[in-house]
């Protein structure tokens, strides 16, 4: 994704391999800047015109910041933005995890990185409204490559409207064969409006 494509993304921090970071905490702080840049982003409706996808990303990020759903950087190998869901149904411990070379990746293709945060937003989302059983994985994740397509083809007629095009990975054509009309081609009973976030209430 040029910058002259998007130019309401903010700056990205860099990465560059032949310079690795000495400092771990600094590592971090970066990681965790590239990530918000991406989340204001799609967040932003002066910058995503998507208001499904700014309300989904939205709860995201109030998810996120009030540490109901933890963001950490993986140790368990798993290589890729992931949204796990560890317990049952009774009792589930989610966490929102980035890859150690998030960094990497996101400078590598920001458009990859965007879809991914979308689609692990939609998973976020079904943890948030009590959707996820267990026994459901097909349906959550079929709902999530909708909406991921749906961010698809936002930045798809936001490229065209610059006179460019965007080079789509087999993956990301694969989702966009599956959902040609983003939400609208989920299955009827797969969708749902996105809430607000509310604070927990104890007691």
């Amino acid at each position: 994704m040029r910058r002259e494509l998007f130019p309401q993304l903010p700056e990205l921090p860099g990465f560059n391999p032949k310079e690795p970071f000495i400092n771990p905490q600094e590592y971090l702080i970066k990681t965790d800047k590239a990530f918000d840049a991406c989340v204001d982003f799609l967040r932003d409706p002066n910058s995503f015109p998507n208001q499904k996808i700014n309300q989904l990303v939205t709860l995201l990020w109030r998810l996120i910041g009030n540490q109901e759903i933890p963001l950490v950087l993986d140790k368990w190998g798993i290589g890729e933005m992931s949204f796990v869901v560890l317990g049952n149904s009774l009792q589930q411990v989610p966490f929102f995890i980035l890859p150690v070379d998030f960094l990497r990746q996101v400078n590598e293709n920001p458009i990859y990185q965007l879809g991914s945060i979308v689609f692990n937003a939609s998973q976020g989302r079904d943890y948030y409204t009590g959707k996820i059983t267990g026994k459901n994985k097909p349906e959550i994740q079929r709902r999530a490559r909708g909406y991921e397509a749906e961010a698809l083809l936002t930045l798809q007629k936001m490229a065209e409207e610059e006179g460019a095009t965007i080079k789509w990975t087999p993956y990301q054509l694969e989702v966009l064969r599956e959902n040609p009309r983003g939400i609208a081609s989920l299955p009827r009973h797969l969708v749902y409006s996105t809430p607000v976030w509310q604070p927990p209430r104890f007691g």
